[in-house]
């Protein structure tokens, strides 16, 4: 089986899985009021796939169709065909998805790519890296993954806390105890990616990368209070679910050899993260361009409805928005003109201004969705409910009063209230602090940015032209740093570690 379709998703996921909503175990995710919507929306993305295979599908070495999820970019038009996937369905869905369906791969991609160094000379992980990539990309694996811990006091001896170690290591394979957490959609996937995050006193029995479907014994899924409930009339961004962030209890579970990626040392874990996220990060910033499309007709749409589209608040908040969707998209063309192939053959997008439109766009992120504030104002506040428009008493009067010559009341309503979910309700606040926080907070991503770039040339540069030095040279080196399409990825993993050591860097 190449391509997966909708039904087949979902009857997965009734697996006897142990998930928790709100104290209460979840009989079956495909039905359960809050996670339903979730589950059924991803198993249309699996059906569209499969109604457009010319467009999302590639051919495997065995010439099955298989579903762009798990094809290797070798090239930079293929690079491109797989973030035009990425886009796909994040434009299917609003960019509401941090975790839509091709996410975790990538991943599974990065490890893929530096499986010799990522197995640390152990071939049998080598070859779990591999066959696992393959098993995933036949059966078309719905894939969470976590990697982030539970917050604890620094005064808190890291044994004291509920990281997760190996407590047991046997023929059959190693057994784990403790908890992750920011476990985004694991209830909705098949199997989740673990891996460990760079913290300070940790030893060799905290360090570990693996694989297992949800539905493992001993492991325990908690899912948050679910946001933006309620009809797609009153809640358009809610149609779709609300993704969760989910708590993963693991109690004492056996997590068999072969589904074991690394068993590493502190320094290994430091080094590793930024090495195999690359591509999922690029995505990150694909999926956050389509949401800045999202939003940018939606400052268009709204002041157009209110009748105050030329107002100068309106005209600076379009400007705004156009600015931060085009500055976007400038970081992500720009990774991908100045990508490389890597050694094991795959085109990578240049990390550097990967992580620097990452930085960018999460660092605007709050004052850009604050302008819907502003340019709707009382409009956010006054939304009639569709119950509210039904009603024949009141019903008609509404009508009258939120129509306007560009829209219906009805037209009008839907529009604000999308706007009301994205940036007002708990579900916009929850979508705020997801954005703010995936995959680092942007003084990290920051960080990880000057850890990467290459300042020397720049340095004399300077000194030169303040007379210190050959100026000619100086011009010549900077050219090439300009220039540079590649790094030593290795060297600036290192690099970024060296400088992290001893922090805690946490979501």
């Amino acid at each position: 089986m190449a391509l997966r379709t909708g039904a087949e998703y979902l009857q997965a996921l009734r697996d006897g899985r142990e998930v928790y909503l709100d104290g209460r175990r979840v009989a079956d995710v495909t039905s359960e009021p809050g996670l339903a919507r979730v589950a059924h929306t991803f198993a249309r993305m699996y059906d569209l796939v499969i109604e457009n295979q010319d467009q999302w599908t590639f051919r495997d070495e065995q010439g099955q169709p298989t579903s762009l999820n798990w094809l290797e970019p070798r090239t930079r038009d293929e690079l491109t065909r797989r973030r035009n996937f990425t886009e796909m369905i994040a434009r299917r869905t609003g960019g509401l998805f941090g975790r839509q369906q091709d996410y975790v791969p990538l991943f599974h991609l990065g490890m893929i790519d530096i499986k010799r160094e990522f197995s640390r000379g152990d071939a049998r992980f080598e070859r779990n890296i591999e066959n696992y990539w393959r098993r995933a990309r036949e059966h078309d694996l719905m894939l969470a993954h976590s990697f982030i811990d539970a917050q604890a006091h620094p005064s808190v001896p890291l044994e004291k806390t509920v990281v997760p170690r190996i407590v047991a290591r046997k023929p059959e394979g190693i057994v784990v105890r403790g908890a992750k957490t920011v476990a985004t959609f694991t209830c909705h996937a098949d199997e989740i990616l673990v891996g460990a995050f760079p913290r300070p006193a940790m030893t060799e029995d905290y360090v570990m990368y693996f694989s297992i479907p949800i539905a493992t014994p001993g492991v325990r899924v908690i899912a948050r209070t679910v946001y933006g409930q309620g009809s797609a009339f009153d809640h358009p961004a809610g149609q779709f679910g609300d993704e969760n962030d989910c708590i993963v209890i693991f109690d004492d579970v056996l997590v068999p050899w072969e589904r074991v990626f690394s068993l590493g040392e502190p320094s290994f874990c430091a080094t590793v993260f930024p090495r195999i996220s690359e591509w999922a990060h690029w995505s990150i910033l694909a999926r956050l361009a389509v949401k800045a499309e999202v939003l940018t007709g939606l400052y268009s749409l709204i002041p157009e409805m209110l009748g105050r589209g030329q107002q100068p608040q309106a005209q600076e908040a379009l400007g705004e928005i156009i600015r931060y969707l085009t500055s976007i998209r400038a970081f992500i063309h720009a990774a991908e003109d100045q990508g490389q192939v890597t050694p094991e053959g795959h085109f990578m997008p240049n990390p550097l201004y990967v992580t620097a439109g990452r930085a960018y766009s999460v660092e605007h992120y709050r004052r850009i969705t604050g302008y819907l504030h502003d340019i709707a104002s009382q409009a956010l506040i006054i939304i009639p409910s569709e119950a509210a428009f039904d009603s024949p008493e009141v019903g008609p009067a509404l009508e009258k009063m939120f129509e306007s010559p560009s829209a219906s009341a009805r037209e009008r309503a839907r529009v604000v209230r999308l706007a009301w979910d994205m940036v007002c309700d708990s579900y916009g606040g929850r979508q705020t602090m997801f954005e703010l926080f995936n995959a680092l907070p942007w003084t990290a991503q920051r960080a990880q940015l000057m850890a990467s770039f290459d300042i020397e040339p720049y340095q004399r540069l300077a000194a030169a032209t303040a007379g210190l030095g050959s100026l000619a040279e100086a011009a010549e080196g900077a050219a090439q740093a300009a220039g540079r399409k590649g790094r030593d990825y290795k060297a600036v993993g290192e690099a970024y570690a060296a400088k992290s050591a001893g922090k805690v860097l946490a979501r």
